[in-house]
């Protein structure tokens, strides 16, 4: 039997524990989510220092190997809309979303699956 402290949560912040325990809940009853308020929803759901930093956010996290997977994921997808949007003129924008909006979205659930399930990697 594991203690506490060896626990990987046992090392987190209490508003970290929050989400964890909404993301728990949510994953129980999904229809909860929609009686959270929207900004605890928004808190739970999307990570704004992901957006800012992204993979410098995820190195920090101890999150490496998701980092250099979602950053590779980021510049295909990136290379696939520059291919199709090659001949619009307002692209820039878009292009320069595309990389933060995936690390914003993913960041929280991965962290989650590294400090609450163990897992911190695809490989």
């Amino acid at each position: 039997m594991t203690s506490a402290s060896n626990h990987p949560t046992s090392a987190i912040s209490d508003s970290w524990k929050k989400k964890f325990a909404l993301m728990d809940q949510i994953k129980k009853s999904p229809e909860s989510s929609s009686k959270l308020p929207l900004m605890t929803r928004l808190g739970v759901n999307y990570n704004l220092l992901a957006f800012l930093l992204g993979p410098i956010y995820y190195f920090v996290k101890g999150m490496w190997k998701r980092a250099i997977t979602l950053t590779a994921i980021a510049f295909v997808v990136v290379m696939f809309f520059v291919m199709i949007l090659a001949e619009t003129a307002r692209n820039e924008f878009f292009m320069s979303m595309i990389g933060p909006v995936i690390f914003m979205a993913r960041a929280n659930g991965d962290y989650y699956k590294k400090m609450v399930q163990g897992n911190n990697g695809w490989w």
